[in-house]
């Protein structure tokens, strides 16, 4: 895949991504690989402010359905980030992504 159609990718993480004390959109790496493969990391070990590792509020946050905050529930206004990032990411660039696999298809 196009480097540049990965990097429209890691912008619409940032897009979507929630931001509280900013760690976790700081921890939205750089794109990695090469022109078959290509690395996102969403999460790290630094712990924000609130102390829990970015990876695992990334988690959370795309996963829980709830959150409990300070005894209280609350419905996740995050649910699903990445893959309402990615979703949109597929649609808007669903055409170059079918012409570049049917230029890997013909090679």
């Amino acid at each position: 895949m196009d480097r540049q159609l990965v990097e429209k990718l890691k912008e619409k993480l940032l897009l979507y991504c929630p931001v509280d004390t900013g760690a976790l959109k700081a921890s939205i790496s750089g794109v990695q690989g090469n022109e078959k493969e290509w690395v996102i990391t969403i999460g790290n070990e630094d712990s924000s402010i609130n102390g829990t590792p970015t990876i695992q509020y990334a988690r959370i946050t795309n996963y829980a359905r709830t959150l409990t905050i300070r005894g209280q529930q609350y419905s996740n206004p995050n649910y699903h980030w990445v893959n309402k990032a990615v979703f949109e990411w597929v649609q808007e660039n669903r055409l170059l992504i079918d012409l570049e696999e049917e230029d890997t298809e013909v090679d």
